[in-house]
């Protein structure tokens, strides 16, 4: 169930409006309560139908939020084949965990990868590539080359 970036947004989005909807329905059917009137059959339908619809909403956003965590998680953890081989010592730089994981996608890929393959593969934003890629360049850990409407990111040798 593979989201694009602007898709996820908008599941967020739609997964907060439902979360308020569910709260002005309970909060509707409350105030009918406390004052005293008949809750028509009509407004018990009415009421289980937004819960029921606001539930399966809710269930699916949250459901492609933890795969987008999940993803994350495997990209960050997973064991990187040009890892420091023991004897070999390297200068340590300290990654943050987005940064350790555009430097693991890049390790994945022989050490290049144009810019805007890397949103679908981390689930950030453009501009938020662009700052990582900023910070790992002021770092001295990435190239970046123009490439027709993209970057060609590569890994500098340590």
């Amino acid at each position: 169930m593979s989201v694009k970036n602007n898709n996820f947004k908008i599941i967020i989005i739609i997964a907060i409006y439902a979360t308020i909807s569910s709260i002005i329905a309970s909060s509707v059917m409350i105030v009918i309560e406390l004052l005293g009137l008949k809750i028509l059959l009509l407004y018990i339908i009415s009421y289980a139908i937004i819960m029921a619809t606001d539930i399966a909403i809710l269930y699916y956003a949250i459901e492609i939020i933890m795969e987008r965590y999940t993803k994350m998680l495997k990209i960050i953890n997973e064991p990187v084949a040009n890892a420091p081989r023991p004897g070999v010592e390297r200068k340590a730089i300290e990654l943050t965990d987005s940064e350790s994981a555009i430097v693991s996608i890049l390790e994945k890929n022989n050490g290049r990868i144009m810019q805007n393959s890397l949103t679908g593969k981390t689930g950030y934003s453009a501009p938020t590539i662009s700052r990582i890629l900023t910070t790992l360049e002021e770092k001295g850990v990435i190239d970046r080359r123009r490439h027709g409407m993209t970057n060609e990111i590569s890994l500098k040798e340590r």
